[in-house]
Order: C-alpha cells, then sequence, then structure tokens
C-alpha cells in the first residue's frame, strides 16, 4: 500500500504541491512517534501560507483514514 500515492489521487481541488504533502506526511509521522510538534510550526518553517496550511490538514485527514483502514484490514 502506497498512502502518499492514493492520497495524491485524491480529488482536492488543484495539484497538490510537493511541499503540502511534505508537511502533511512530516506532522502525521510526528504524531504517530509521539512529538509534539503542530501542523503550523511545520508548515511555517515550510514556508507554506495559511491556504496551503488547510490544505495540508485536509490531508493529515486522508491519511489518519487511510492507516486506519489499513490497520482494520490487518487486524481483522
Amino acid at each position: 500500500m502506497n498512502i502518499a500515492s492514493e492520497v495524491l489521487n485524491k480529488k482536492l481541488g488543484k495539484k497538490i504541491s510537493p511541499k503540502i504533502l511534505a508537511a502533511s506526511v512530516l506532522y502525521f509521522a510526528c504524531q504517530e512517534e509521539g512529538h509534539p510538534i503542530i501542523l503550523k510550526e511545520i508548515c511555517k518553517v515550510i514556508g507554506l501560507n495559511k491556504n496551503e496550511t488547510k490544505k495540508s490538514m485536509k490531508i493529515v485527514v486522508l491519511i489518519k483514514q487511510k492507516v486506519r483502514k489499513f490497520s482494520k484490514l490487518d487486524i481483522g
């Protein structure tokens, strides 16, 4: 399963920039490992504006859904 390609194939309006995807994946990975960081901090360092930050949050939600779905398939 390639979560990144599945997220990119989802229709989120316009195409997703690599910076937005990177911010989303980095935030998700930090949360999974228990590192206390917020998405706004990551987006600020990467140089994303408010609209791009909102789009990255949508991608984080999609990633979480995919991971949950994959986890359920492994268990059940």
